[in-house]
């Protein structure tokens, strides 16, 4: 069964037991996946970092990267699942790259101009452009603002 599937599942349950109306069972349901995913996600990093030997890396780079990624809204693939296995592997190859690299102190002293130049970039970049499609994540018609 599908995150999405549990998360429906899930939300069927909770609006028959809690006094809910149906409208809401999609925004319960829309939630839970989120909340599957993301933890799925997670451990899926956390375990690639693990096996490239870099967990620390790759968690933080995972870290920083949903701060930017979750208010903008990030990239949307055509299936959840193409979009976890997209996110471990830009995660474990950011991750892998920051061990291999980390140690050579004149890359370090560049890398820091980087990270600052690409931090102030991300930042115009989400105040003009984020998020690039509002209504894609809501399913309903019901639920969107007109």
């Amino acid at each position: 069964m599908s995150f999405k599937g549990v998360a429906r599942s899930l939300a069927d349950y909770l609006t028959t037991t809690l006094p809910h109306p149906s409208l809401q069972q999609e925004v319960i349901a829309y939630g839970l996946e989120l909340l599957f995913l993301g933890a799925a996600g997670f451990m899926a990093v956390t375990l690639a970092g693990f096996l490239i030997g870099a967990p620390a890396e790759t968690l933080m780079a995972l870290i920083v990267a949903s701060l930017l990624r979750v208010p903008g809204g990030g990239i949307h693939l055509s299936t959840p699942t193409r979009c976890l296995l997209f996110s471990v592997a830009v995660f474990s190859l950011l991750g892998f790259l920051c061990h291999r690299f980390g140690g050579y102190p004149l890359i370090n002293t560049y890398l820091i101009y980087l990270i600052i130049g690409s931090g102030f970039f991300s930042l115009i970049a989400s105040f003009l452009w984020a998020p690039s499609n509002p209504s894609k994540p809501i399913v309903s018609t019901g639920l969107r603002r007109k």
